[in-house]
C-alpha cells in the first residue's frame, strides 16, 4: 500500500499533462522517455514554441510541432507557473509536468521525471507502468569495422 503522500497520484489515465520545448535537451529527455516507456496515453504532452521571446515560452500552433495549451489553454508558459501559484515571479522553464485534477506543477525538473532512482511521487505513481513497458535499446556502433 502506498502512503498518503503517493495516493494523491492516483493512476488515471489523463491525469498529468507535460509541456516541453523540443530544442531543450532536459525536455526532449523527458518526452524521449515518456514515448520509450510507453506513457503517452497516461501522460498527454503539449510542444511550446522554441523561440523565447520576452514572455518567455510561447504556446502556440503557428510554429511546426508545436501544439495548444490543452490544460488551461494559455498563451505563454509562465501562465502554467501563475496558475499552480499566482505569486510566482522565478523563472520559467521546460519541462513541466501538471497535474489537471489538483490543478497544480508536480515538477519541472526532468532528472526527477525521469529517474527511477529518485524518490518522486510522481515516479511511484507511474511504477505500474513503467515495470510493464520494459525498453530494450539496440546495440549499435557508431563505426563500422571494414
Amino acid at each position: 500500500m502506498r502512503d498518503t503522500a503517493d495516493a494523491r497520484f492516483e493512476q488515471a489515465s489523463d491525469r498529468h499533462q507535460l509541456h516541453v520545448a523540443r530544442n531543450c535537451p532536459s525536455a526532449h529527455d523527458v518526452a524521449l522517455t515518456r514515448r520509450l516507456t510507453g506513457l503517452t496515453d497516461p501522460v498527454s504532452m503539449d510542444v511550446v514554441d522554441p523561440w523565447r521571446e520576452d514572455e518567455g515560452w510561447t504556446v502556440t500552433t503557428e510554429t511546426v510541432c508545436c501544439t495548444p495549451d490543452t490544460v488551461l489553454g494559455s498563451e505563454h508558459l509562465r501562465d502554467v507557473y501563475v496558475a499552480a501559484d499566482p505569486t510566482y515571479t522565478g523563472r520559467v522553464t521546460v519541462p513541466v509536468l501538471w497535474d489537471r485534477e489538483r490543478q497544480t506543477i508536480v515538477n519541472n525538473e526532468s532528472i526527477d521525471i525521469t529517474s527511477p532512482a529518485c524518490v518522486q511521487p510522481f515516479l511511484a505513481y507511474l511504477a505500474d507502468f513503467i515495470l510493464c513497458n520494459t525498453v530494450e535499446l539496440p546495440r549499435r556502433s557508431l563505426f563500422t569495422v571494414m
